[in-house]
């Protein structure tokens, strides 16, 4: 029986060391039909456990309006059967954008995206002028870590090998990009 009151007194003096902890907050008063009042962090950078690139981190000062767009492409990667076709298709015409904007040296931004489970990463791809008036391609990935960027002079397209293809959902033909040192940086 002592051993049942000692048990009850250690909950008892837990709940009251709880309850003596506690600071009373007044939160404001709402007028919703549902009375549901959200308090978030400041900003979604202190909530995510992965790293959002700041306002304009991606652009990094260029002016898009310049740019023509090529949108947002989707990862084939676990998509529908009825759709898979289509979203092959659309991602080889993003290739061609890619492509055509290099070769008629014409400015161009499209995004691209990767298959990933939990990271979704997307390649930021410029195509425009380097300081030398030359067309170049500039690739930012944005994965969930600080943003990576890499350079390419040169655009091609060769056959995918199976790594690539699996990446690529399967495309036979990929477009690779070479930077000026003659090696292949990346590829879609």
């Amino acid at each position: 029986m002592a051993f049942a009151f000692g048990l009850a007194a250690v909950y008892m003096l837990n709940g009251i060391s709880i309850w003596m902890g506690t600071i009373p907050v007044d939160l404001p008063k709402i007028n919703s039909e549902d009375e549901v009042l959200f308090i978030f962090p400041s900003t979604a950078r202190d909530a995510s456990r992965f790293y959002i690139p700041k306002e304009g981190e991606i652009i990094n000062g260029r002016d898009l309006s310049v740019y023509e767009e090529g949108g947002y492409i989707e990862s084939c990667f676990a998509i529908d059967e009825n759709e898979l076709a289509g979203c092959l298709r659309q991602r080889e015409a993003a290739r061609r954008f890619i492509f055509d904007h290099w070769a008629e040296r014409r400015r161009g931004y499209i995004q691209v995206g990767h298959p990933c489970v939990d990271c979704s990463p997307v390649d930021h791809i410029f195509i425009e002028p380097g300081s030398d008036g030359e067309f170049r391609i500039v690739i930012t990935l944005e994965n969930g870590a600080p943003p990576r960027t890499q350079e390419g002079v040169r655009v091609k397209f060769r056959r995918a090998n199976k790594e690539e293809k699996w990446r690529t959902t399967n495309s036979a033909r990929i477009l690779v990009f070479v930077d000026q040192n003659g090696k292949e940086i990346d590829y879609f």
